[in-house]
């Protein structure tokens, strides 16, 4: 663990598997996040169509299922309020060159720089091989992943998002 991480759990951040009733808060913050970070970075369309009650549904039946293919956590606040989310699971892309592909961490503004998201780091990749996509122009999310040892890949165009994403890797190929 980082000294990031543990100054987290010091003032009462902690993390955990997410849970079915955990889905509307968990979709609240994705929303939040989104807006926070890619408002002027990616279409404003597919912003402005986030519905956070239809994805609370979606969050939760994906976690009360049983063919759900990844892992998601959960950090909460000493409050008890959930603050961020983060996901991994078994790489989606035809070429994936890694099998392990860390899929989200989304942190709250008022969370983030607290550590949470190495936590959350920690707790769905470890220090093992794995991918991730992330916006070009997302440049703090570009430099905590550089810092975890993550590497740029390929820069390919997401006409669904409008935005060149940046697929990273760390640890060697499988």
């Amino acid at each position: 663990m980082t000294d990031r991480s543990d100054r987290a759990r010091a003032v009462g951040y902690a993390t955990r598997v997410a849970r079915p009733e955990d889905a509307e808060q968990m979709a609240d913050v994705h929303a939040e996040v989104w807006r926070a970070t890619y408002t002027g970075l990616m279409r404003q369309d597919v912003l402005d169509a986030l519905n956070p009650i239809a994805a609370a549904d979606r969050w939760r039946d994906l976690l009360g299922g049983d063919s759900f293919d990844r892992t998601v956590w959960v950090a909460v606040d000493p409050d008890g309020d959930i603050v961020a989310l983060a996901s991994a699971g078994p790489g989606r892309a035809e070429d994936a060159p890694t099998p392990h592909e860390l899929r989200a961490i989304n942190v709250t503004r008022r969370a983030q720089g607290t550590g949470l998201a190495d936590l959350m780091m920690a707790d769905l990749v470890g220090d093992g091989p794995a991918y991730l996509w992330v916006v070009e122009q997302n440049e703090r999310a570009i430099a905590f992943y550089r810092r975890h040892g993550f590497t740029v890949a390929d820069r390919p165009w997401d006409e669904e998002y409008g935005v060149h994403e940046l697929r990273m890797v760390r640890g060697p190929l499988p």
